[in-house]
């Protein structure tokens, strides 16, 4: 894949689940289907969900860095067109703050909750075609949703 003045990019084995297109920039979503629990890194530094029930799931999605070569490749197809990449699991999985420190999120993109849709997280970066546009420099960052305060992340062998 060429384009947007970088050589050559391939997906590989990649793939992506959602991809939402707009005029002036795009939106890579990945649904995961995580249990309830709690969703973030073990001592290790990899990812991991426990369980309500205190079992330990390891999350590999969590250690992957080829988020960056899928975007790469929507960057090129759309011409050097910012966008983003987001994560998104069930209303039931807490996010621990060490969610933050992914090899996932390196490179941008963030890991929400579902209700972070419902909310109108995404808002921000998609506006309605009826009002004002507002591209490029007069776009703000706000930051994802904060864990809350009480989860611990404990880890449980199997």
């Amino acid at each position: 894949m060429r384009g947007g003045g970088l050589g050559p990019l391939s997906l590989g084995t990649s793939n992506i689940d959602h991809l939402v297109l707009t005029g002036d920039t795009w939106l890579i979503i990945d649904a995961k289907g995580c249990r309830a629990g709690t969703l973030g890194l073990n001592p290790k530094g990899k990812g991991v969900l426990v369980k309500t029930d205190g079992i330990l799931v390891p999350q590999k999605w969590l250690d992957d860095g080829r988020a960056y070569s899928r975007s790469g490749v929507i960057y090129r197809l759309t011409d050097a067109m910012q966008g983003l990449t987001a994560w998104i699991v069930p209303d039931s999985t807490l996010l621990h703050p060490s969610v933050q420190q992914t090899t996932c999120r390196k490179r941008g993109g963030d890991v929400l909750s579902m209700r972070a849709i419902v909310d109108g997280y995404f808002d921000q970066h998609f506006f309605a075609t009826t009002g004002p546009r507002r591209c490029g420099p007069h776009r703000q960052a706000v930051s994802p949703p904060e864990p809350a305060p009480s989860v611990r992340l404990m880890v449980r062998a199997r």
